[in-house]
């Protein structure tokens, strides 16, 4: 909420809401940029919404809304997907082609699994090979159809795409412009930066220093400038993680919430959340009263605080608070109370969730050393009027009891978002833009202390362009400069506005080592006058990671190669391709996956699981890839129960360790994988019905192949009537269905 009622706080709503949804509208605005076109996708005639994209030559499709349709499951982890159904466990890798099932590669995807917006995607032909269906392509539509397919097909849940940002409105200072031409030192790849400047103005000199460094377990913020030397620096360092880590130098008043307004504290605060304890200590730099403590508790649900406040003429008061938090399924509740031995306070926050969503809070204090906070009544209501549309309004009560009123409307159109705010009679208008060239940013406020604002840069063929404006208080200050970048040397042109004064900008950014650079330039400034800066930069290289031991694994291929080349598959990753029957792959010791391939889909070899601790040789044979289809009948209809159900029969490839399940039609379907020149197919016997038998194995074909089930063979002995001496029994071999008598466990009869 806002905290007074100047038109610029008010303002603020509309920056703090554009620049916290511009990273969320520049990943729509690139997922969007994906896909040029949307493909119509049916599953046996029934149309499945938003579930495929044409990208380039490549079509991709939604796994979930292609897998909802046969109601299958899925566990959605880090950077895999696990498919868990009919007995059957599968398991995806984000951005590999491995296949895995029960844990042990199965088969290669063409292409990668992909996720673009929250949603995963595979291309059309690896959706029908692991899902067992056909398709049909057309230019703008797919078709899948079931038979004949796999016994059992994997499915996907879509990722949701975060929530749109509502608005909120934030007490955040306005932007300045920048008076500095384009800041020097600190690429994008590096660490930090260092960066000290001299700006000469008139009679003035201003000095500037500061330091921004960002690693993986520490990052830092400084910033000191003062006329004719340095002032107070205001500096950040934050260490550790989320749980174990803390923070030194600026952040928020460990005592701010409900009650107390935010302040700004300079300190140290120690986490250690996984002990649910929090230290800290340091002074606030509003009245200088100095705070230690310590707080216990779950900062999600409940905290306790003990504080010491010690102040400028020397009194210490203690002073006790908790807070409560309540997570419901309509939203979230806070309650929290503070206590000294001079005062006392409570405090009430909630917030709704949905479509339309109410944050009020009331806060009553009396007597506390650390002050109220500024808005102890607030009730903001709001409304989403679609995914890009938010509506909120709302009223606060500032500390004199005036009540300040405001209404705000944000939206969002791919990387641009505006927003406009009414407040104190007071309107306020923001515009941010995104785009992977550059950004721009934009705000006005109108009322009694006009403001305006402008900051955008923008990366051109050879060249970097950066604009900044502000008008304030009777002020204007504006710059244009543009910055070369082919070669080492920089040179800085462009055009400056101070005041009435208009003038050119010149300058030269010169590299001194490749860790120093240099940069002067000149500008108008000031009645007459010229503004002179020259600034010193230090970039901060980042370390670069230690590159893990690899060991040569030479792959040698067996078999016809055939005229186009081999692909070697490392993990389920392609990584090169040549016309030779030897391959190489630099590997970390330890066991990988290996596999091949040729590029135009003739030829392959299964998946080969080797450990090596050095360098070795590992050996593939090279088969003909095909898909097998066809299905299982029985040799004689009359000679088994009518109820014999050829649905559940396995059917097996060997060599090559392939297996199907045929579906009620008696039908099964082998993927298109490698298979040797001697492969068999087989009935499983142990997953017969009991009125049939498995046939001989059979060499493979192209085409339709047809497995004939015949009747199991029921053995009997046969004893001719007893005749004053025993008789021979003689015997014979009786094809027959079992009656259901025998299946049950009873005698057979007696011919």
């Amino acid at each position: 909420m806002f905290r007074d009622g100047s038109p610029r706080r008010a303002a603020a709503f509309s920056l703090a809401l554009l620049l916290s949804a511009a990273p969320f509208a520049a990943r729509s605005a690139r997922a969007a940029g994906a896909a040029t076109s949307a493909l119509a996708v049916t599953l046996d005639g029934a149309p499945l919404a938003s579930a495929g994209v044409v990208r380039g030559e490549s079509a991709q499709i939604a796994l979930a809304a292609l897998a909802r349709a046969d109601g299958w499951n899925v566990e959605r982890r880090a950077r895999t997907v696990r498919l868990a159904g009919d007995d059957r466990v599968v398991e995806l890798t984000l951005g590999a082609r491995t296949v895995r099932e029960d844990g042990d590669v199965r088969g290669l995807l063409q292409e990668p699994l992909a996720e673009r917006g929250g949603t995963l995607f595979v291309g059309v032909a690896d959706a029908a090979r692991l899902f067992g269906l056909r398709v049909a392509r057309e230019r703008a539509s797919v078709a899948f159809a079931h038979p004949p397919r796999l016994g059992a097909a994997p499915v996907l849940d879509e990722v949701a795409h975060p929530p749109t940002p509502r608005p909120r409105p934030t007490a955040t200072p306005a932007p300045t412009g920048a008076r500095a031409t384009t800041t020097i030192g600190g690429g994008a790849g590096d660490a930090g930066r260092v960066l000290m400047s001299v700006e000469r103005t008139g009679g003035l000199r201003m000095l500037r220093l500061s330091a921004e460094s960002h690693g993986s377990f520490v990052q830092t913020n400084l910033d000191a400038s003062g006329i004719d030397g340095f002032g107070t620096p205001n500096a950040t360092v934050t260490f550790g993680s989320a749980e174990r880590g803390g923070v030194v130098g600026l952040m928020g008043d460990p005592l701010s919430g409900e009650i107390v307004g935010g302040d700004a504290f300079d300190g140290a605060e120690l986490r250690r959340l996984d002990r649910g304890v929090e230290y800290f200590a340091g002074h606030r730099l509003a009245d200088g009263l100095f705070e230690s403590g310590v707080t216990g508790g779950d900062p999600l649900t409940g905290a306790n605080t003990i504080a010491f406040l010690h102040g400028p003429d020397g009194t210490t008061t203690a002073l006790l608070r908790h807070v409560r938090r309540r997570h419901h399924p309509w939203g979230d509740f806070t309650a929290e109370a503070i206590a000294s031995a001079h005062g006392a306070g409570i405090g009430l926050g909630a917030r709704t969730t949905g479509r339309t969503f109410v944050e009020s809070r009331l806060s009553l204090e009396r007597g506390l050393p650390v002050g109220a906070n500024a808005q102890p009544v607030a009730l903001d209501v709001g409304r989403r009027l679609s995914d890009v549309t938010t509506l909120a309004g709302g009223a606060g009560s500032s500390g004199s009891g005036a009540l300040v009123p405001f209404v705000g409307l944000s939206s969002r159109l791919g990387g641009v978002i505006g927003s406009v705010s009414v407040a104190n009679r007071a309107l306020s208008t923001s515009l941010t833009a995104q785009a992977p060239a550059g950004s721009l940013q934009l705000y006005a406020t109108g009322g009694a202390a006009a403001s305006f604002g402008l900051n955008g840069g923008f990366a051109l063929r050879g060249a970097s362009l950066d604009l900044a404006a502000t008008s304030s208080g009777g002020e204007r200050d504006a710059s244009l400069a543009l910055r070369t970048t082919r070669s080492a040397v920089g040179i800085i042109g462009g055009f400056a506005l101070y005041g009435n004064r208009f003038g050119p900008i010149t300058g030269l950014a010169l590299p001194l080592t490749p860790l120093f650079a240099l940069e002067g330039t000149v500008r108008a400034a000031g009645p007459g006058g010229h503004s002179t800066r020259l600034a010193l930069a230090m970039r901060i290289p980042r370390a670069q990671p230690r590159k893990p031991r690899t060991i040569v694994a030479t792959v040698h291929v067996e078999g016809e190669r055939g005229a186009a080349p081999l692909r070697l598959i490392v993990d389920g990753l392609p990584l090169r391709a040549a016309a030779s029957a030897t391959l190489r792959a630099d590997v970390t010791p330890g066991a990988h996956t290996f596999a091949v391939e040729s590029v135009d889909g003739a030829l392959g070899s299964p998946q080969v699981t080797a450990t090596l601790a050095s360098a070795g040789d590992v050996q593939l044979p090279l088969w003909p890839e095909r898909a097998i289809a066809g299905r299982v009948t029985l040799a004689d209809p009359q000679a088994v129960p009518a109820d014999t159900l050829l649905s559940g029969i396995v059917v097996t490839i060997a060599p090559g360790d392939a297996s199907a399940v045929t579906d009620a039609d008696g039908r099964f379907f082998f993927g298109r994988q490698p298979f040797p020149p001697d492969a068999q197919l087989a009935v499983d016997p142990d997953t017969l019905p009991q009125a049939l038998r498995a046939p001989e194995a059979v060499a493979l074909r192209d085409g339709e192949m047809e497995l004939a089930l015949p009747g199991a063979t029921i053995d009997t002995q046969v004893f001719p009537a007893a005749r004053g001496a025993a008789a021979k029994p003689r015997s014979r071999s009786a094809r027959a269905p079992r009656s259901a008598a025998h299946r049950a466990g009873s005698a057979p009869g007696r011919g």
